[in-house]
Protein backbone atom coordinates (compact mmCIF):
# COMPACT_ATOMS: atom_id res chain seq x y z
CA UNK A 1 0.00 0.00 0.00
CA UNK A 2 2.80 2.48 1.04
CA UNK A 3 4.34 1.25 -2.68
CA UNK A 4 1.26 2.72 -4.25
CA UNK A 5 0.98 5.65 -2.34
CA UNK A 6 4.98 6.27 -3.32
CA UNK A 7 4.10 5.65 -7.00
CA UNK A 8 1.12 7.67 -7.14
CA UNK A 9 2.84 10.80 -5.77
CA UNK A 10 5.49 10.65 -8.06
CA UNK A 11 3.43 10.36 -11.28
CA UNK A 12 1.71 13.51 -9.64
CA UNK A 13 4.74 14.66 -8.97
CA UNK A 14 5.69 14.34 -12.74
CA UNK A 15 2.94 15.28 -14.00
CA UNK A 16 3.31 18.96 -12.02
CA UNK A 17 6.43 19.30 -13.80
CA UNK A 18 4.89 18.70 -17.22
CA UNK A 19 2.52 20.78 -17.04
CA UNK A 20 5.28 23.39 -15.39
CA UNK A 21 7.36 23.23 -18.17
CA UNK A 22 4.06 23.16 -21.28
CA UNK A 23 2.82 26.18 -19.19
CA UNK A 24 6.46 27.85 -19.25
CA UNK A 25 6.86 27.73 -22.99
CA UNK A 26 3.14 27.98 -23.75
CA UNK A 27 3.71 31.76 -24.90
CA UNK A 28 7.39 31.29 -25.92
CA UNK A 29 7.67 33.46 -29.74
CA UNK A 30 10.05 34.08 -32.00
CA UNK A 31 12.15 37.35 -31.13
CA UNK A 32 13.99 37.89 -34.93
CA UNK A 33 17.03 40.27 -34.22
CA UNK A 34 16.27 41.09 -37.66
CA UNK A 35 12.58 42.49 -38.91
CA UNK A 36 12.59 42.28 -42.79
CA UNK A 37 9.12 42.94 -43.21
CA UNK A 38 7.13 44.07 -46.55
CA UNK A 39 5.71 47.20 -44.56
CA UNK A 40 9.26 48.52 -44.14
CA UNK A 41 11.75 50.67 -46.04
CA UNK A 42 14.68 48.76 -44.87
CA UNK A 43 15.38 45.95 -42.06
CA UNK A 44 15.14 47.07 -38.51
CA UNK A 45 17.33 45.81 -35.90
CA UNK A 46 15.70 44.48 -32.37
CA UNK A 47 17.59 43.81 -29.57
CA UNK A 48 16.42 42.66 -26.57
CA UNK A 49 18.09 43.39 -23.04
CA UNK A 50 17.90 40.34 -20.15
CA UNK A 51 14.20 41.02 -19.22
CA UNK A 52 13.28 40.72 -22.59
CA UNK A 53 12.97 44.63 -23.04
CA UNK A 54 13.21 45.76 -27.13
CA UNK A 55 15.36 47.99 -28.34
CA UNK A 56 14.74 49.08 -31.91
CA UNK A 57 17.00 50.62 -34.39
CA UNK A 58 15.27 51.99 -37.28
CA UNK A 59 16.68 53.99 -40.29
CA UNK A 60 14.10 56.53 -40.25
CA UNK A 61 10.78 57.46 -37.85
CA UNK A 62 8.52 55.74 -40.15
CA UNK A 63 10.06 52.53 -40.37
CA UNK A 64 10.23 52.92 -36.54
CA UNK A 65 6.73 53.47 -35.85
CA UNK A 66 6.16 50.19 -38.61
CA UNK A 67 8.64 48.28 -36.18
CA UNK A 68 7.26 48.96 -32.81
CA UNK A 69 3.51 48.36 -33.86
CA UNK A 70 4.96 44.65 -34.93
CA UNK A 71 6.69 44.51 -31.33
CA UNK A 72 3.82 45.40 -29.28
CA UNK A 73 2.05 42.79 -30.92
CA UNK A 74 4.13 40.36 -30.31
CA UNK A 75 4.63 41.04 -26.87
CA UNK A 76 1.02 42.33 -25.84
CA UNK A 77 -1.75 40.81 -28.66
CA UNK A 78 -3.84 39.62 -26.31
CA UNK A 79 -3.83 42.68 -24.09
CA UNK A 80 -4.36 44.49 -27.61
CA UNK A 81 -7.58 42.36 -28.37
CA UNK A 82 -8.99 42.47 -24.78
CA UNK A 83 -8.70 46.17 -24.73
CA UNK A 84 -10.52 46.57 -28.10
CA UNK A 85 -13.24 44.43 -26.81
CA UNK A 86 -13.81 46.13 -23.58
CA UNK A 87 -13.57 49.72 -25.61
CA UNK A 88 -15.97 48.54 -27.58
CA UNK A 89 -18.61 47.19 -24.97
CA UNK A 90 -17.62 43.26 -25.73
CA UNK A 91 -16.76 42.63 -21.79
CA UNK A 92 -19.69 40.46 -21.05
CA UNK A 93 -19.57 38.53 -24.10
CA UNK A 94 -16.20 37.16 -23.09
CA UNK A 95 -16.32 37.18 -19.40
CA UNK A 96 -20.24 37.08 -18.34
CA UNK A 97 -22.02 38.91 -16.51
CA UNK A 98 -19.12 40.68 -14.79
CA UNK A 99 -18.52 42.51 -17.75
CA UNK A 100 -22.06 43.80 -18.07
CA UNK A 101 -22.12 47.49 -16.13
CA UNK A 102 -18.85 48.39 -18.16
CA UNK A 103 -20.19 47.41 -21.68
CA UNK A 104 -23.30 50.26 -21.32
CA UNK A 105 -21.58 52.31 -19.93
CA UNK A 106 -19.06 52.76 -23.14
CA UNK A 107 -21.69 52.21 -25.15
CA UNK A 108 -24.03 54.56 -23.21
CA UNK A 109 -21.41 57.10 -23.56
CA UNK A 110 -21.27 56.71 -27.60
CA UNK A 111 -17.21 56.23 -27.06
CA UNK A 112 -16.44 54.34 -30.05
CA UNK A 113 -18.93 56.81 -32.24
CA UNK A 114 -16.97 59.54 -31.01
CA UNK A 115 -13.33 58.37 -31.87
CA UNK A 116 -14.53 57.41 -35.42
CA UNK A 117 -15.77 61.11 -35.76
CA UNK A 118 -12.88 62.27 -34.73
CA UNK A 119 -10.62 60.27 -36.56
CA UNK A 120 -12.50 61.40 -39.71
CA UNK A 121 -10.83 65.18 -39.10
CA UNK A 122 -7.49 64.20 -38.28
CA UNK A 123 -4.40 65.94 -39.73
CA UNK A 124 -2.65 63.91 -42.55
CA UNK A 125 0.85 64.14 -40.39
CA UNK A 126 -1.77 62.30 -37.14
CA UNK A 127 -3.34 59.99 -39.43
CA UNK A 128 0.05 58.98 -41.04
CA UNK A 129 1.60 58.12 -37.50
CA UNK A 130 -1.61 55.77 -36.23
CA UNK A 131 -1.52 54.18 -40.00
CA UNK A 132 2.16 53.32 -39.63
CA UNK A 133 1.80 51.64 -36.05
CA UNK A 134 -1.44 49.91 -37.14
CA UNK A 135 0.35 48.54 -40.21
CA UNK A 136 2.90 46.86 -38.20
CA UNK A 137 0.57 45.25 -35.97
CA UNK A 138 -1.48 43.85 -38.54
CA UNK A 139 1.99 42.72 -40.23
CA UNK A 140 2.39 40.43 -37.29
CA UNK A 141 -1.46 39.24 -37.29
CA UNK A 142 -0.73 38.24 -41.04
CA UNK A 143 2.75 36.61 -40.32
CA UNK A 144 2.58 34.59 -37.03
CA UNK A 145 -0.80 32.90 -36.33
CA UNK A 146 1.41 30.03 -34.94
CA UNK A 147 2.81 32.32 -31.94
CA UNK A 148 -0.72 33.99 -30.88
CA UNK A 149 -0.74 33.82 -27.27
CA UNK A 150 -2.57 30.91 -25.75
CA UNK A 151 -5.22 33.16 -23.80
CA UNK A 152 -6.94 34.53 -26.69
CA UNK A 153 -8.40 31.12 -27.21
CA UNK A 154 -9.91 30.29 -23.50
CA UNK A 155 -11.55 33.62 -23.58
CA UNK A 156 -12.56 33.56 -27.42
CA UNK A 157 -10.72 36.46 -28.82
CA UNK A 158 -10.62 36.59 -32.32
CA UNK A 159 -7.57 38.92 -33.78
CA UNK A 160 -8.67 41.09 -36.21
CA UNK A 161 -6.83 43.68 -38.40
CA UNK A 162 -6.53 47.39 -36.54
CA UNK A 163 -7.77 50.74 -38.06
CA UNK A 164 -7.11 54.22 -37.04
CA UNK A 165 -10.42 54.05 -35.97
CA UNK A 166 -9.11 51.54 -33.00
CA UNK A 167 -6.44 53.89 -31.74
CA UNK A 168 -8.47 56.43 -32.02
CA UNK A 169 -10.89 54.56 -29.41
CA UNK A 170 -8.16 54.11 -27.01
CA UNK A 171 -7.17 57.47 -26.90
CA UNK A 172 -10.82 57.89 -26.17
CA UNK A 173 -11.30 55.54 -23.08
CA UNK A 174 -8.04 57.05 -21.64
CA UNK A 175 -9.54 60.24 -21.83
CA UNK A 176 -13.10 58.59 -19.99
CA UNK A 177 -10.95 56.85 -17.47
CA UNK A 178 -8.96 60.36 -16.94
CA UNK A 179 -12.24 62.70 -16.49
CA UNK A 180 -14.86 60.29 -15.34
CA UNK A 181 -15.91 63.38 -12.84
CA UNK A 182 -19.85 62.33 -13.82
CA UNK A 183 -19.31 59.97 -10.63
CA UNK A 184 -18.76 63.01 -8.59
CA UNK A 185 -22.01 64.73 -9.62
CA UNK A 186 -23.76 61.58 -9.46
CA UNK A 187 -23.09 61.64 -5.84
CA UNK A 188 -23.97 65.29 -5.56
CA UNK A 189 -27.28 64.03 -6.81
CA UNK A 190 -27.75 61.08 -4.85
CA UNK A 191 -26.78 63.58 -1.72
CA UNK A 192 -29.52 65.68 -2.27
CA UNK A 193 -31.89 62.98 -2.96
CA UNK A 194 -31.21 61.69 0.45
CA UNK A 195 -30.73 65.24 2.20
CA UNK A 196 -33.11 66.89 0.57
CA UNK A 197 -31.71 70.43 -1.42
CA UNK A 198 -30.97 72.40 1.96
CA UNK A 199 -28.80 69.96 4.18
CA UNK A 200 -27.05 68.82 1.13
CA UNK A 201 -26.87 72.56 -0.03
CA UNK A 202 -24.88 72.95 3.51
CA UNK A 203 -22.65 69.82 3.01
CA UNK A 204 -21.67 70.29 -0.29
CA UNK A 205 -18.68 73.32 -1.41
CA UNK A 206 -19.39 75.54 -4.76
CA UNK A 207 -16.81 75.27 -7.02
CA UNK A 208 -16.50 78.16 -9.11
CA UNK A 209 -13.71 79.41 -12.02
CA UNK A 210 -11.73 82.21 -9.93
CA UNK A 211 -11.66 83.95 -12.93
CA UNK A 212 -12.69 83.59 -16.47
CA UNK A 213 -10.05 83.26 -18.68
CA UNK A 214 -12.15 84.01 -21.93
CA UNK A 215 -13.96 87.25 -22.16
CA UNK A 216 -18.24 86.54 -22.46
CA UNK A 217 -18.32 87.81 -26.27
CA UNK A 218 -15.96 85.15 -27.17
CA UNK A 219 -17.42 82.16 -25.40
CA UNK A 220 -18.79 79.59 -27.95
CA UNK A 221 -22.11 79.97 -28.50
CA UNK A 222 -23.41 75.99 -28.99
CA UNK A 223 -26.19 76.76 -27.09
CA UNK A 224 -25.03 74.10 -24.70
CA UNK A 225 -23.26 76.32 -21.91
CA UNK A 226 -24.50 75.56 -17.92
CA UNK A 227 -26.39 78.32 -16.45
CA UNK A 228 -26.81 79.45 -13.32
CA UNK A 229 -26.74 77.74 -9.68
CA UNK A 230 -26.83 73.54 -9.69
CA UNK A 231 -30.51 72.76 -10.43
CA UNK A 232 -33.26 72.50 -7.88
CA UNK A 233 -34.94 70.06 -9.54
CA UNK A 234 -34.46 67.09 -6.95
CA UNK A 235 -36.87 67.80 -4.39
CA UNK A 236 -35.84 64.68 -1.90
CA UNK A 237 -35.26 63.47 0.48
CA UNK A 238 -36.05 59.99 -0.21
CA UNK A 239 -38.96 57.79 0.91
CA UNK A 240 -37.63 55.65 4.00
CA UNK A 241 -34.43 58.07 5.27
CA UNK A 242 -35.51 59.35 9.13
CA UNK A 243 -36.61 62.71 9.31
CA UNK A 244 -33.59 64.07 11.67
CA UNK A 245 -30.74 65.36 9.87
CA UNK A 246 -27.88 63.17 12.29
CA UNK A 247 -29.41 60.07 11.06
CA UNK A 248 -29.45 61.00 7.46
CA UNK A 249 -26.24 61.28 7.38
CA UNK A 250 -24.78 58.72 9.66
CA UNK A 251 -27.28 56.20 6.99
CA UNK A 252 -26.01 57.58 3.71
CA UNK A 253 -24.12 55.72 0.97
CA UNK A 254 -23.76 57.29 -1.54
CA UNK A 255 -20.21 57.23 -2.85
CA UNK A 256 -19.42 55.23 -6.14
CA UNK A 257 -18.43 51.53 -5.30
CA UNK A 258 -15.07 51.08 -4.02
CA UNK A 259 -12.24 49.87 -6.55
CA UNK A 260 -11.02 46.24 -5.50
CA UNK A 261 -7.55 47.65 -5.67
CA UNK A 262 -5.98 50.34 -3.44
CA UNK A 263 -6.25 53.75 -4.32
CA UNK A 264 -2.98 55.24 -5.54
CA UNK A 265 -1.77 58.73 -6.46
CA UNK A 266 0.48 59.75 -8.96
CA UNK A 267 3.97 62.54 -9.05
CA UNK A 268 6.23 63.90 -10.76
CA UNK A 269 8.45 67.27 -10.30
CA UNK A 270 11.53 69.20 -12.08
CA UNK A 271 14.25 70.72 -10.63
CA UNK A 272 16.05 73.68 -12.18
CA UNK A 273 19.88 73.98 -12.72
CA UNK A 274 20.55 76.33 -9.96
CA UNK A 275 19.27 73.70 -7.81
CA UNK A 276 21.59 71.45 -8.83
CA UNK A 277 24.87 69.97 -7.56
CA UNK A 278 25.67 68.94 -11.08
CA UNK A 279 24.01 71.93 -12.81
CA UNK A 280 21.70 70.25 -14.98
CA UNK A 281 18.08 70.34 -14.66
CA UNK A 282 16.22 67.12 -12.70
CA UNK A 283 12.84 64.99 -13.84
CA UNK A 284 11.52 62.58 -11.71
CA UNK A 285 8.19 60.67 -12.42
CA UNK A 286 6.39 58.13 -10.78
CA UNK A 287 2.67 57.08 -12.51
CA UNK A 288 1.18 54.56 -9.49
CA UNK A 289 0.10 51.99 -12.13
CA UNK A 290 -0.03 49.01 -9.91
CA UNK A 291 2.23 46.85 -11.23
CA UNK A 292 0.18 43.58 -9.59
CA UNK A 293 -2.66 44.00 -12.28
CA UNK A 294 -1.18 41.85 -15.24
CA UNK A 295 -0.43 42.35 -17.96
CA UNK A 296 0.95 45.66 -17.12
CA UNK A 297 -0.22 48.60 -18.59
CA UNK A 298 2.94 50.31 -19.74
CA UNK A 299 6.04 48.19 -21.87
CA UNK A 300 9.33 50.03 -21.67
CA UNK A 301 11.34 49.94 -24.80
CA UNK A 302 14.42 51.84 -26.46
CA UNK A 303 13.53 53.86 -30.04
CA UNK A 304 16.15 54.81 -31.93
CA UNK A 305 16.69 55.90 -35.90
CA UNK A 306 18.37 58.97 -36.71
CA UNK A 307 18.43 61.65 -34.45
CA UNK A 308 15.78 60.08 -32.50
CA UNK A 309 17.47 58.27 -29.53
CA UNK A 310 14.65 57.63 -27.43
CA UNK A 311 13.76 55.46 -24.22
CA UNK A 312 10.84 55.24 -22.10
CA UNK A 313 7.15 53.39 -21.43
CA UNK A 314 4.56 53.47 -24.25
CA UNK A 315 1.11 51.87 -23.62
CA UNK A 316 0.13 49.20 -25.78
CA UNK A 317 -2.21 50.13 -28.18
CA UNK A 318 -0.78 53.77 -28.43
CA UNK A 319 2.82 54.79 -30.45
CA UNK A 320 5.65 56.13 -29.31
CA UNK A 321 6.72 56.92 -25.71
CA UNK A 322 4.45 58.25 -23.51
CA UNK A 323 6.94 58.56 -20.49
CA UNK A 324 9.76 58.70 -21.13
CA UNK A 325 13.19 61.16 -22.68
CA UNK A 326 15.39 61.49 -25.94
CA UNK A 327 18.66 63.25 -26.88
CA UNK A 328 17.52 66.35 -25.96
CA UNK A 329 13.91 66.22 -23.25
CA UNK A 330 12.36 64.38 -20.98
CA UNK A 331 8.69 63.97 -20.26
CA UNK A 332 6.53 62.27 -17.30
CA UNK A 333 2.80 62.10 -17.12
CA UNK A 334 0.59 61.65 -14.06
CA UNK A 335 -3.62 61.93 -14.56
CA UNK A 336 -5.03 65.36 -15.06
CA UNK A 337 -8.61 64.35 -14.08
CA UNK A 338 -10.11 67.26 -16.24
CA UNK A 339 -13.53 68.59 -15.30
CA UNK A 340 -15.11 67.65 -18.73
CA UNK A 341 -18.35 66.31 -17.72
CA UNK A 342 -21.69 67.83 -16.64
CA UNK A 343 -24.74 66.15 -15.64
CA UNK A 344 -28.23 68.07 -16.68
CA UNK A 345 -31.34 67.84 -15.42
CA UNK A 346 -33.86 67.27 -18.31
CA UNK A 347 -37.85 68.02 -18.58
CA UNK A 348 -39.06 65.23 -20.30
CA UNK A 349 -42.68 64.87 -21.33
CA UNK A 350 -44.83 62.15 -19.38
CA UNK A 351 -44.53 59.51 -22.18
CA UNK A 352 -40.61 59.69 -22.11
CA UNK A 353 -40.17 60.63 -26.11
CA UNK A 354 -39.69 64.33 -25.61
CA UNK A 355 -37.92 66.99 -24.14
CA UNK A 356 -37.70 70.50 -23.56
CA UNK A 357 -34.90 72.53 -25.34
CA UNK A 358 -35.56 76.04 -23.72
CA UNK A 359 -38.93 77.03 -24.88
CA UNK A 360 -39.23 74.09 -27.80
CA UNK A 361 -40.18 70.15 -26.99
CA UNK A 362 -37.82 68.01 -28.69
CA UNK A 363 -38.37 64.43 -29.75
CA UNK A 364 -35.27 62.09 -28.14
CA UNK A 365 -32.80 60.54 -30.44
CA UNK A 366 -33.06 57.17 -30.50
CA UNK A 367 -30.50 54.40 -30.90
CA UNK A 368 -30.18 50.72 -29.64
CA UNK A 369 -27.04 48.18 -29.29
CA UNK A 370 -27.44 44.62 -28.60
CA UNK A 371 -24.80 43.21 -25.62
CA UNK A 372 -24.12 39.43 -25.54
CA UNK A 373 -23.40 38.12 -22.05
CA UNK A 374 -21.66 35.07 -21.92
CA UNK A 375 -23.81 32.32 -20.41
CA UNK A 376 -22.73 28.60 -20.55
CA UNK A 377 -26.33 27.30 -19.86
CA UNK A 378 -28.04 29.37 -23.17
CA UNK A 379 -28.37 27.47 -26.32
CA UNK A 380 -25.75 29.84 -28.46
CA UNK A 381 -23.47 30.34 -25.05
CA UNK A 382 -24.44 33.61 -24.40
CA UNK A 383 -27.56 35.79 -23.96
CA UNK A 384 -28.78 39.03 -25.57
CA UNK A 385 -29.31 42.48 -23.47
CA UNK A 386 -31.08 45.27 -25.51
CA UNK A 387 -30.30 48.80 -24.96
CA UNK A 388 -32.32 51.47 -25.99
CA UNK A 389 -30.33 54.87 -25.25
CA UNK A 390 -31.79 58.32 -25.47
CA UNK A 391 -29.90 61.26 -26.15
CA UNK A 392 -30.52 64.95 -26.24
CA UNK A 393 -28.57 67.92 -27.64
CA UNK A 394 -26.46 67.93 -24.23
CA UNK A 395 -25.73 64.26 -24.65
CA UNK A 396 -27.07 60.45 -23.62
CA UNK A 397 -29.60 60.39 -21.05
CA UNK A 398 -27.58 58.38 -18.70
CA UNK A 399 -30.39 57.60 -15.63
CA UNK A 400 -31.78 54.79 -17.75
CA UNK A 401 -28.95 52.69 -17.27
CA UNK A 402 -27.19 50.70 -14.27
CA UNK A 403 -24.22 52.61 -13.30
CA UNK A 404 -25.94 55.64 -13.45
CA UNK A 405 -28.16 55.42 -10.49
CA UNK A 406 -28.87 58.71 -9.27
CA UNK A 407 -30.86 57.40 -6.41
CA UNK A 408 -33.82 60.38 -7.40
CA UNK A 409 -36.65 60.37 -9.72
CA UNK A 410 -34.94 62.48 -12.48
CA UNK A 411 -33.83 61.94 -16.04
CA UNK A 412 -30.23 62.81 -16.39
CA UNK A 413 -28.03 63.56 -19.70
CA UNK A 414 -24.39 64.05 -19.94
CA UNK A 415 -22.51 66.14 -21.97
CA UNK A 416 -19.04 65.59 -22.68
CA UNK A 417 -15.96 67.73 -24.10
CA UNK A 418 -14.78 64.36 -25.56
CA UNK A 419 -18.22 63.89 -27.43
CA UNK A 420 -17.78 67.26 -29.43
CA UNK A 421 -15.96 68.91 -31.94
CA UNK A 422 -12.05 68.26 -31.74
CA UNK A 423 -8.89 69.34 -33.23
CA UNK A 424 -7.32 67.01 -35.74
CA UNK A 425 -3.50 66.89 -33.76
CA UNK A 426 -2.97 64.28 -31.60
CA UNK A 427 0.13 65.63 -30.44
CA UNK A 428 1.89 62.27 -28.90
CA UNK A 429 3.16 62.42 -32.54
CA UNK A 430 5.74 65.10 -31.79
CA UNK A 431 6.76 63.11 -28.42
CA UNK A 432 9.80 61.72 -30.25
CA UNK A 433 11.07 64.34 -32.31
CA UNK A 434 10.74 66.82 -29.46
CA UNK A 435 14.25 69.20 -29.17
CA UNK A 436 13.13 70.72 -26.08
CA UNK A 437 10.56 72.26 -23.83
CA UNK A 438 9.07 74.45 -26.03
CA UNK A 439 8.39 71.80 -28.77
CA UNK A 440 7.13 69.30 -26.06
CA UNK A 441 4.75 72.01 -24.56
CA UNK A 442 3.45 72.59 -28.32
CA UNK A 443 3.12 69.17 -28.82
CA UNK A 444 1.05 68.50 -24.64
CA UNK A 445 -1.37 71.47 -25.89
CA UNK A 446 -2.41 69.58 -29.18
CA UNK A 447 -3.67 66.69 -27.03
CA UNK A 448 -7.32 67.48 -26.66
CA UNK A 449 -8.71 64.22 -25.80
CA UNK A 450 -6.43 62.54 -22.70
CA UNK A 451 -6.18 64.91 -19.38
CA UNK A 452 -2.58 64.82 -18.41
CA UNK A 453 -0.07 66.26 -15.88
CA UNK A 454 2.96 66.73 -17.88
CA UNK A 455 6.27 67.53 -16.12
CA UNK A 456 9.38 68.60 -18.78
CA UNK A 457 12.74 69.04 -18.68
CA UNK A 458 15.47 69.53 -21.16
CA UNK A 459 18.92 69.28 -21.55
CA UNK A 460 18.98 72.99 -21.62
CA UNK A 461 18.50 73.40 -18.03
CA UNK A 462 14.49 74.68 -19.16
CA UNK A 463 11.66 73.19 -16.74
CA UNK A 464 7.66 73.08 -17.29
CA UNK A 465 4.38 71.79 -16.43
CA UNK A 466 1.75 71.43 -18.51
CA UNK A 467 -1.99 70.18 -18.62
CA UNK A 468 -3.21 67.88 -21.58
CA UNK A 469 -7.15 67.93 -22.76
CA UNK A 470 -10.01 69.94 -23.12
CA UNK A 471 -12.18 71.08 -20.55
CA UNK A 472 -14.94 73.55 -21.22
CA UNK A 473 -15.54 76.98 -20.04
CA UNK A 474 -18.39 77.57 -18.15
CA UNK A 475 -20.65 80.53 -18.90
CA UNK A 476 -21.80 80.83 -15.19
CA UNK A 477 -18.47 80.02 -13.78
CA UNK A 478 -20.13 76.74 -12.19
CA UNK A 479 -18.66 73.15 -12.93
CA UNK A 480 -20.37 71.30 -10.30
Amino acid sequence: MKKVGSVLLLVIAVAAIAVFLWWRQLNHYATPEQLTLSILDAPVTVQRDEMGVPYLFAETEADLIRAQGFVVAQDRLFQLEFYRALINGRQAELIGEAGFESDVQVRVLGLVQNAKRHARILAPGAREYLERYASGVNAYLECCAEDFPFELGVVGLEPAPWTVDDFMAVMHYVGFVHSRNWEDELMVVRLTAALGPELAGELLPRHRNPERAVPDHELPSDGLTAVGEPSPAISGPARGVPGDAEARIAELSVAPDPSPFPAFGSNNWAVAPERMAGGAALLANDPHLDARVLPGPWIPMGLFAGEIRAFGLALPAMPGLLVGRNAHVAWGVTNGYGDSQDLFFEETSPDGERYRDGDVWKPFDVREETIRVKDKDAELGYTEEMLRVRSTVRGPVVSDHPGFDSGADVDLSLRWALAGPQRPEIGIDRFLTATGVDELEAAVLDIDIMFFNVAIADRHGAIARRSSGRVPIRAAGVGA
